[in-house]
């Protein structure tokens, strides 16, 4: 089993993964505006291309 699944199973405090997925989400649009495309910016950060999208 890969890693990404299990790691998403383990409850955390809600304010937390806020916190979390908003730092993600402005690396992704940093390095969407860079230029980066969508396949190498989800191989960076670790999530689907559907995700980036």
């Amino acid at each position: 089993m890969h890693p990404g699944p299990l790691r998403r199973t383990v409850a955390q405090p809600c304010e937390k993964y806020f916190v979390k997925v908003a730092a993600l989400h402005e690396r992704i649009r940093a390095m969407s505006t860079e230029g980066m495309i969508m396949r190498a910016i989800a191989e960076r950060e670790g999530v689907s291309t559907r995700a980036v999208h």
